[in-house]
């Protein structure tokens, strides 16, 4: 039981520094404009001893501007905090925003702002009051 405690709790510890490498990261300017969906880190080995061999970071953006650079540099800092040599896949989630004079325009009774409680852009939904 106890072995079970100590990899579940490196493990926690582990996502917790992909998640601030990955945000400190994303803080830079030449970044603006995504936002973080998920992060998943897979791993490998046997029982509560296992190690980490993949991180995947799931980003939204608005353009489809290529960040060739971004694995590797993310893969760095994950690197730095962890310890950890790892491999980082990043998958893009592309969206587009409404410009909200135009769906005034149009006639709308407004618009409501929700946020997911986490990651990603905030979600824009139809007020009916």
């Amino acid at each position: 039981m106890g072995a079970v405690a100590v990899g579940t709790y490196q493990q926690v510890t582990y996502e917790r520094s992909v998640n601030t490498a990955t945000t400190e990261v994303l803080q830079r300017d030449a970044y603006e404009g995504l936002d973080v969906v998920s992060t998943t880190a897979e791993y490998i080995g046997v029982g509560p001893f296992l190690e980490p061999s993949t991180v995947t970071v799931t980003l939204a953006r608005s353009s489809d501007r290529a960040y060739s650079g971004l694995p590797n540099e993310l893969a760095r800092a994950i690197g730095n905090r962890t310890g950890e040599n790892v491999r980082v896949s990043v998958r893009y989630q592309d969206y587009q925003r409404s410009n909200t004079s135009a769906a005034l325009a149009g006639g709308d009774r407004g618009v409501t702002r929700s946020t997911r409680h986490g990651f990603g852009p905030p979600a824009a939904t139809q007020g009916y009051g």
